[in-house]
């Protein structure tokens, strides 16, 4: 087991991105919606691969709210078994992607 971190960074929207393996703690994270003009969704899923995950069927461990026009400190720490699948969409469960732009993401994983 590492005692660092590992920083992972980009965009979201809803395509699926793999951002930690097995037996991966989420330590920190943040997350920037200020190109849209509405409320938008992180959703995580503790999952090995993208592929075991189907947006708006598959449940998300959770769903992390973004206000619009906004940046917000994520959840943490929190541990995923099977690994870290992301994704960002309009609703907490749902599968269409934001309207106006990506999500910037920025994870510290331990």
């Amino acid at each position: 087991m590492s005692c660092g971190t590992v920083e992972k960074s980009g965009t979201l929207d809803d395509t699926l991105v793999k951002v930690g393996g097995p037996s991966t703690r989420l330590v920190n994270s943040f997350f920037g919606n200020t190109a849209n003009t509405v409320a938008t969704y992180v959703q995580f899923f503790d999952e090995a691969e993208t592929t075991d995950v189907t947006l708006g069927t598959t449940s998300p461990v959770f769903s992390w709210p973004l206000p619009a026009e906004a940046s917000e400190r994520g959840p943490w720490p929190h541990f995923f078994k099977k690994g870290i699948i992301i994704a960002a969409t309009t609703t907490r469960s749902g599968s269409t992607a934001p309207a106006t732009a990506a999500i910037d993401y920025n994870l510290s994983l331990g």
